[in-house]
């Protein structure tokens, strides 16, 4: 991310006449359908679109980043980051499970820096693909 915010609330509709409850659940079942079905398409839990119900638009809520986190906003979608990773150890011609055991070796053996250098970020690179090639 880079650093923006994220609010949710309940939407609406500025022109809304529908002064009766009833109209109003019977219209946020059709909004909530199309939601969530989009959030489903998007690899993101319904639960973002049900939880913005009960925040007033006057009161919206700034997400946390451990909200963010939980509602998949700031991590990468789940499936295709597992398709990536199958797809690296097929290259690499081992399994998924000895990619995960290779991938947190090098998380080991291989720490970032803090305030990285392109020499520190070029040796970062060469001890982490080692790694993952089962090299060291």
């Amino acid at each position: 991310m880079d650093g923006g915010q994220i609010g949710i609330h309940r939407p609406y509709n500025a022109d809304d006449t529908f002064a009766s409850p009833v109209l109003q659940e019977q219209k946020y079942e059709r909004i909530g359908a199309d939601a969530s079905a989009f959030l489903k398409e998007m690899n993101v839990p319904v639960r973002l679109y049900e939880d913005s119900l009960f925040i007033s638009p006057e009161h919206m809520k700034i997400l946390t980043t451990a909200e963010m986190q939980g509602y998949g906003l700031s991590v990468n979608d789940p499936y295709a980051e597992e398709a990536n990773a199958v797809e690296r150890a097929k290259i690499l011609g081992i399994s998924r499970q000895a990619l995960a055991q290779r991938e947190a070796r090098s998380s080991q053996l291989c720490p970032e820096q803090a305030n990285p250098t392109p020499a520190s970020t070029l040796a970062w690179s060469q001890c982490r693909n080692e790694v993952l090639r089962g090299q060291r």
